[in-house]
């Protein structure tokens, strides 16, 4: 369901798609032919990468295929002169999947001074939680029919766009749930796990 909303959700950019399985040693054979299964059922362009184990040989086959593609046209989804709360909108019902948008006051206040100041036609990016399309990690799979709430706006001008903090979120690099350096420690006096 995962991949599917993805490969849903890129189309509407105007460009193509090619769904890439990174591959790793614990994969299994089933569950390598079951992706392959679905991607030739769904129509959708697939190539299962082995980048992670060979380098860049392991990823020819990924590579050759967006050569294939050519260039392509990026669209937003959005008109980037539209107002910031309907561009937020879109984002949040059509890529998302949220049914309602709700705003803290603190969120409110800064997009109008953004209006304000006659910068509301940057892009947005958004910042929320990366293990559900809600703004509640707890939410797996693609959920439907759930509201999220804008808690905060930053501006970064010399990026050029506007961050939107949905739930409660931290804006840091991600990490996974069992992030690599909880491993790292010192046995005998040497520092193990670093790689």
């Amino acid at each position: 369901a995962n991949l599917d909303k993805h490969y849903t959700n890129l189309s509407k950019f105007g460009v193509p798609v090619i769904v890439c399985l990174n591959q790793f040693s614990t994969d299994t054979v089933m569950e390598l032919e079951i992706f392959q299964k679905h991607c030739m059922e769904k129509g959708y362009n697939y190539t299962i990468s082995n980048a992670y184990t060979l380098g860049s040989q392991g990823a020819l086959e990924l590579a050759n295929k967006v050569v294939e593609e050519g260039i392509s046209q990026f669209n937003y989804l959005y008109d980037s002169n539209d107002t910031i709360p309907n561009k937020i909108y879109k984002i949040c019902t059509e890529i998302y999947g949220a049914s309602k948008v709700n705003y803290t006051d603190k969120a409110l206040e800064i997009i109008s001074v953004i209006e304000k100041n006659e910068m509301s036609n940057l892009p947005i990016c958004v910042a929320k939680t990366q293990y559900s399309f809600s703004d509640d990690k707890d939410k797996v799979g693609v959920p439907e029919n759930f509201e999220v709430t804008v808690q905060g706006v930053e501006i970064n001008l010399g990026a050029g766009f506007i961050t939107v903090l949905l739930g409660s979120i931290v804006t840091m690099p991600g990490l996974n749930r069992n992030p690599n350096y909880e491993r790292i420690d010192v046995v005998d006096g040497d520092i193990v796990n670093l790689s």
